[in-house]
């Protein structure tokens, strides 16, 4: 008889946000790609296509792996989950991780760079292009180090959580010790730190202005938009670390069902860079509805 469990319908949940938020990316992707490298226009749109990257591929993984095993293990509550693939389908989810951790500190750097101290120069489109062709291997060699480097603890799909875990051994955790915590940390420390400058920043410069003017430039406007954008998509990035650190202090071995919540908030996070551009971004909009024309 068919039963309605709370975990199908956590994997339901969790199936249509992904599958909305791959549908969100599908749509800004080439917009962002057209701003980036045919317009030409800021740079930030160089680093928001790497990110995007990252997001389609960790949401691909969620709902043509995660996404069926969840729900076949609602059905068939014995299953259990081919750790093997699963260390495989791990190891592409650490590498877009670490891609989108890094990208997100360069956004934050490059928000304070250009709004707090007015340069253009550090952070120009042939600059960002040598700074991700070091990124990606340095993602790939740390990848390799985190899930085969170690002798534990390698990050896989779990069926019994719903979730990601560390396939442990009992082993110390390296990987978590020297690599993940670390560059969570660093992430959101950093995004914290300049996006509280730029907000600083913001609210000296409108107290500055006479009511007679107009308080920024509409060039000005523009990149505390993108500042905006960027601190939104760094908070949907730190809720999702932290829930994975703090569930299993909380939670432990009871109701583990609710660490699906981790990778609803994984996806959110990777929906996030795309559902921002579309509701408050003009540029890619516009270059939306000129591509639909």
């Amino acid at each position: 008889m068919f039963q309605i469990t709370l975990k199908l319908l956590l994997g339901i949940l969790l199936g249509g946000i992904s599958f909305y938020g791959l549908v969100a990316n599908f749509l800004v992707i080439l917009p962002v790609y057209r701003l980036a490298f045919v317009a030409k226009r800021s740079p930030i749109y160089i680093i928001s296509l790497v990110n995007i990257f990252a997001d389609v591929f960790n949401l691909l993984l969620t709902i043509c792996y995660l996404v069926p095993l969840i729900l076949k293990s609602a059905y068939i509550p014995s299953s259990t989950t081919d750790y093997q693939v699963s260390v495989i389908f791990g190891t592409g989810f650490m590498f877009c991780w670490y891609l989108g951790s890094i990208a997100q500190i360069i956004m934050a750097i490059n928000r304070l760079v250009v709004i707090c101290f007015k340069s253009q120069d550090l952070f120009t489109r042939k600059v960002l292009i040598v700074i991700f062709s070091f990124i990606f291997p340095l993602c790939i060699a740390m990848t390799y180090i985190a899930q085969f480097g170690f002798p534990c603890c390698a990050l896989v799909y779990d069926s019994r959580i719903l979730s990601i875990s560390y396939m442990s051994s009992g082993e110390k955790n390296f990987s978590n010790m020297f690599i993940d915590v670390p560059l969570n940390f660093t992430t959101s420390f950093t995004a914290l730190i300049c996006y509280s400058l730029i907000t600083i920043k913001i609210w000296k410069s409108k107290r500055m202005v006479s009511p007679n003017t107009d308080s920024i430039s509409s060039s000005g406007n523009k990149e505390y938009a993108y500042a905006t954008q960027f601190c939104l998509i760094t908070i949907f990035y730190t809720i999702s670390w932290l829930l994975f650190r703090i569930f299993p202090i909380i939670l432990d071995n009871q109701k583990v069902e609710y660490y699906c919540f981790v990778m609803i908030a994984v996806s959110l996070n990777n929906s996030a860079n795309a559902m921002v551009y579309i509701v408050f971004n003009k540029e890619v909009l516009l270059t939306f509805t000129d591509n639909e024309r």
